[in-house]
């Protein structure tokens, strides 16, 4: 038997995880990355997990961060926008 356990739990694959999530359309194009993280999905329950995720889906094209500042004092927010073909 062989067991592949980097590849469990990796960012490449949660990354996978993810984009099958935004083709159920669980995430949609603007969606809040903080939205995303709070769900608590496997390897994704924390900014720093997610933010590893999202630079593999922009290292391939499939989406991209777009930060978005605050109307009064804060931080800003970050959006995750999603590839045209993913919005379908």
């Amino acid at each position: 038997m062989r067991v592949y356990s980097p590849m469990i739990g990796s960012p490449l694959k949660t990354a996978a995880d993810l984009l099958e999530r935004i083709r159920a359309g669980d995430v949609e194009h603007g969606t809040k990355t903080r939205e995303i993280w709070r769900k608590g999905w496997s390897g994704m329950s924390s900014a720093e997990e997610l933010a590893s995720v999202i630079d593999v889906l922009e290292e391939h094209g499939w989406a991209r961060r777009e930060k978005v500042k605050p109307a009064g004092p804060g931080r800003p927010s970050e959006r995750l926008l999603l590839h045209p073909e993913l919005r379908e």
